[in-house]
């Protein structure tokens, strides 16, 4: 089913305040190596109005970008949201980048404001040095030094947790920029421009890749970095319309027993699985498989992917169906 589009709305606040009335409703699992912190659709609401009144403050405005480089984590997902909230486009980078293609995307975006891994602080506060757009540089990491870092740059979930709750989202234009993707072609990064029309347009894809309405209980995670366009707009913010849980887990350095048991303790049900990971998991023999108890009913993977017998293997191994997504990113 389409939805109407107005002239003016939040992308982010229709996400957030969707199912907000549904208290236990959980929107984000945050897988950590011992467990999953948890958070539920009104819980991002307040932290990411929290992190709105902060970029406020700092002085970015509607129209202003707002480069996020930053693996799966609850961090991305809240500072994304409070973006969002104010009328910024969100520039999402992955931490795998080099930073000299950071430092492209950034330079060519005009970014105001930078969140960044506490990690690679020394290399990210020289970046923002050298971009004399940036105004701000937040550094995100969940360790007692991360959050109590004194330094030119600014804590992340410190400012998160002082700011203010007060604020009330900015109302954008339909045909305002979302989102400012950079995709490698072999040459220079090539920017894709997605709408906050065009990522409403897809809200109902989620439900319709899995044929079936999809309510409380189901829980996604995609296996693959987030800066990849086609996975937020045919996924990630789609299942959150749907009211679908979201898990963040980077999958770098998982093998196919650490996938399984990261599916099996955070009982997903749908998977997005990129080649690699996919072929692992179904090279496994069945005495391996058999140790998970899993929830899992649909895997998702590109369309380039799903070729040939591979969706028998996957009933059979995984006991999942498997279905497909564009990987086409033109601008909207």
């Amino acid at each position: 089913m389409a939805h109407a589009i107005s002239e003016s709305f939040n992308l982010a606040e229709a996400i957030c305040r969707r199912h907000a009335d549904s208290v236990t409703r959980v929107a984000l699992l945050d897988a950590k190596p011992l467990a999953a912190n948890c958070y539920t659709f009104g819980g991002l609401d307040y932290l990411s109005d929290k992190f709105a009144s902060t970029l406020r403050d700092c002085g970015i405005k509607a129209g202003d970008a707002v480069a996020v480089s930053l693996d799966q984590s609850a961090a991305l997902v809240v500072a994304e949201l409070g973006a969002l909230k104010c009328g910024a486009v969100v520039v999402p980078l992955s931490p795998a980048l080099e930073i000299s293609d950071v430092e492209t995307a950034i330079n060519d975006s005009r970014a105001k404001a930078l969140i960044a891994p506490f990690a690679d602080r020394a290399a990210y506060a020289a970046l923002a040095d050298r971009a004399d757009s940036i105004t701000t540089l937040f550094l995100a990491g969940d360790s007692r030094e991360a959050i109590h870092y004194e330094g030119a740059e600014r804590s992340f979930w410190r400012d998160v947790f002082l700011a203010s709750s007060d604020f009330i989202p900015v109302s954008t234009e339909a045909d305002a920029p979302a989102f400012i993707f950079y995709l490698n072609t072999g040459g220079s990064p090539r920017r894709v421009i997605h709408t906050h029309a065009a990522m409403l347009g897809r809200l109902a894809d989620f439900e319709r890749l899995h044929d079936q309405a999809i309510g409380n209980g189901n829980a996604l995670w995609c296996g693959e970095d987030w800066a990849a366009a086609d996975l937020r707009r045919a996924l990630i913010y789609p299942a959150w319309w749907c009211g679908c849980a979201v898990v963040t887990q980077s999958p770098n350095g998982l093998t196919s027993e650490s996938a399984l048991r990261l599916l099996e303790d955070c009982d997903v049900t749908s998977a997005f699985l990129r080649e690699g990971l996919l072929d692992g998991l179904l090279r496994l023999d069945e005495s391996e498989r058999a140790r998970f108890n899993l929830k899992l009913r649909t895997v998702i993977a590109r369309d380039e992917v799903v070729i040939g017998e591979l969706g028998q293997r996957v009933r059979e191994r995984l006991g999942a169906q498997l279905v497909g997504i564009s990987s086409q990113s033109d601008s909207h």
